[in-house]
């Protein structure tokens, strides 16, 4: 009897310490789980982000298009002093593309 008693004793604290095994997991499995929850949240709130940063660009891009839209850039011109910028710019197209204009009446 005595070694059954010695098995049983040897048999209890096999199950306690299984059941400790399994609180632990238990505890380390709802700690995994908050972590995953947390990153996937940041991950959210970080595409989130991305995306506004690029719908700001666009907008960005959108404006600053709208504000070139009637404005004639001309390169390698050289300045001079007191220059009408339109006149000059208006000889410079009359003579790059022979363009004939109507006598003033």
């Amino acid at each position: 009897m005595n070694n059954f008693e010695t098995r049983i004793k040897a048999l209890e604290k096999s199950c306690d310490f299984s059941g400790n095994m399994i609180e632990n997991l238990k505890k380390k499995q709802s700690e995994f789980d908050s972590t995953l929850t947390y990153t996937s949240n940041l991950q959210s709130r970080e595409d989130s982000v991305i995306l506004q940063e690029h719908k700001l660009q666009a907008e960005i891009t959108d404006l600053k298009c709208r504000s070139m839209r009637e404005n004639l850039l001309f390169f390698q011109l050289p300045e001079e002093k007191e220059e009408q910028c339109d006149k000059k710019s208006w000889n410079l197209l009359r003579k790059s593309f022979t363009c004939k204009t109507p006598k003033p009446r």
